[in-house]
């Protein structure tokens, strides 16, 4: 008996362990966004620069970012995940196998899209 065609492409990209660590959000330089989110959560600011605020992540094991952009920028792609993989260069190759595609190379990360044009970065430590 053969495994299904699906089954041999996901075991040979299981080595990426491919896990969502980061939900950023673009947010205006007000932090109204950072000060709701830290409130309701109950959680404290961990690190904060001129362009990210990152809180604490609790008992969570995804943290929340809020990337300060500006004014035109803060509706445009609002949200989008930070993808952890073992290999950066392998992940693009699953991506744009199953549809999705490279916007943008960073040294630390890859912006990359799903089939619809959603956005998310990939980075490997």
């Amino acid at each position: 008996m053969s495994l299904p065609k699906q089954a041999i492409f996901q075991a040979e990209f299981a080595v990426l362990n491919a896990q969502i660590r980061s939900i950023i959000f673009n947010t205006d330089a007000s932090k109204k966004l950072v000060n709701f989110w830290s409130s309701f959560l109950g959680v404290a600011i961990a690190q904060e620069s001129d362009s990210f605020v990152w809180l604490e992540s609790g008992t969570s094991c995804v943290r929340l970012g809020f990337q300060i952009v500006s004014d035109s920028e803060v509706s445009s792609d609002a949200l989008h995940f930070d993808v952890e993989v073992s290999d950066k260069d392998m992940a693009l190759e699953q991506i744009e196998s199953l549809g999705g595609n490279l916007i943008e190379k960073h040294a630390i990360n890859f912006v990359v899209a799903d089939p619809q044009g959603n956005k998310f970065c990939i980075y490997s430590h």
